[in-house]
């Protein structure tokens, strides 16, 4: 079912423009800042918010894709991240809450088991030796 999706091979451009970080991914760019306490403007996603951002956001693209090849469309998917992270050790701990609507809590879970497997961030952050601590909430 999953193991069939490809992913290609992904590269980023990184400048400093102006005091900012300005990322261009293929033609899309955007901007990442730091926070004002550290020399930033606080106008945009600091790194580390934009790294657990990835997590999220993989993690529900996941979950979606998923849930549509067993069948069913969720109502919703959320996806929240907390991150603990020490300068010189990286990332310590990471929370992942996931709300999903739409489904029983049977295929929730089963989706969530499968998104655990393949998910290539979440994978990596896995084999990091990170504690990972989780919780599924399933909304009728």
């Amino acid at each position: 079912m999953v193991e069939e999706i490809r992913i290609p091979p992904i590269s980023v451009y990184v400048i400093l423009d102006n005091g900012l970080v300005k990322v261009r991914a293929r033609n899309i760019e955007t901007f990442i800042d730091e926070l004002p306490e550290h020399g930033g403007r606080g106008e945009h996603v600091t790194p580390l918010e934009s790294f657990l951002a990835g997590i999220a956001s993989c993690e529900i693209y996941m979950y979606k894709m998923i849930l549509e090849k067993m069948g069913y469309k969720p109502r919703a998917l959320e996806v929240k991240c907390n991150g603990k992270f020490e300068l010189g050790e990286g990332l310590q701990s990471l929370g992942i809450e996931v709300r999903v609507a739409g489904v029983d809590r049977d295929v929730a879970e089963q989706a969530w088991e499968l998104v655990r497997k393949y998910c290539p961030l979440y994978a990596t952050i896995r084999r990091a030796g990170v504690e990972v601590k989780e919780r599924l909430e399933v909304i009728d």
